[in-house]
């Protein structure tokens, strides 16, 4: 196991190396239930109340290679004088370098915490925002609306390598002459620009495809361009968890949005 403590929650990482014969949610709530005796005996929290037992949400577990199923496991105590919030957060592991990338995040979790306890304004949900006719949630530096230069960056997934290369060189030389950068970063070549451009500490504004998952925490390239106010996150799109089966109108209506803010962002220079 590989635990992360945080100030009000814990991230862990669980390897399973042999069939168990319970669902592992029933370990968990098993270590949530040692954990909240032990606070008790040592008087971090008092008897909590007894409940009429509810049925929890299905929950998945976050596991490399192991089959599993669901289960629903049975909260019989209140939030009151316990140590856990019911249920848990948990992601499946399957894909290649997953595993790694999840244990670099948690060892970066305390570090990205004081990023954000140090620059509270640029991690708070900014409510909507409306800009070239259209209402978008956004998180970030909301001042960046109002730059008196943009460029939209569009790359064809069809370009060769070296005329990714080229466009990027073309947008670092733009952005570090003033030039704010805006685009969704849905190709591999927009996505391979904005990283260098984003590296390059030039002011970039994202317009999420997928919109805002409850209790979004950016990326960590993103993390640090918002904590240094250079960075506006935007989506005109509720979030959803059912698959996106207009993907590619969405990446279209995206890009035609970029043009238009940087077409009003310029117009309004000249007012």
């Amino acid at each position: 196991m590989k635990l992360c403590i945080m100030p009000d929650h814990i991230h862990g990482i669980l390897f399973v190396h042999e069939k168990i014969d319970c669902h592992l949610g029933h370990v968990i709530n098993g270590f949530k239930a040692g954990t909240r005796k032990a606070a008790r005996e040592i008087g971090i929290i008092t008897e909590a109340i007894p409940q009429p037992t509810k049925q929890a949400q299905n929950v998945s577990i976050p596991l490399s290679g192991v089959s599993y199923a669901e289960a629903s496991p049975q909260l019989k105590h209140s939030p009151i004088g316990t140590l856990w919030e019911p249920g848990y957060h948990d992601r499946l592991l399957l894909h290649k370098n997953q595993l790694a990338h999840m244990l670099a995040y948690l060892d970066d979790n305390p570090r990205r915490l004081l990023l954000k306890r140090q620059h509270p304004e640029f991690f708070s949900p900014l409510g909507e925002l409306t800009f070239a006719g259209v209402k978008m949630q956004a998180m970030g530096n909301a001042a960046l609306l109002s730059h008196h230069q943009m460029r939209r960056l569009q790359c064809s997934r069809h370009l060769y390598q070296q005329e990714i290369d080229g466009l990027q060189q073309d947008f670092l030389n733009e952005g570090k002459a003033g030039t704010l950068i805006i685009s969704p970063c849905i190709s591999p070549g927009e996505q391979q620009i904005a990283t260098a451009c984003i590296k390059a500490h030039i002011p970039f504004i994202v317009l999420l495809v997928h919109g805002f998952p409850p209790f979004y925490k950016p990326q960590p390239l993103y993390l640090e361009a918002c904590a240094e106010g250079r960075l506006l996150l935007m989506s005109p799109f509720q979030w959803q968890n059912e698959k996106i089966t207009n993907m590619r109108q969405r990446c279209l209506y995206l890009n035609d949005l970029a043009q238009r803010i940087c077409e009003e962002a310029n117009r309004r220079k000249h007012l």
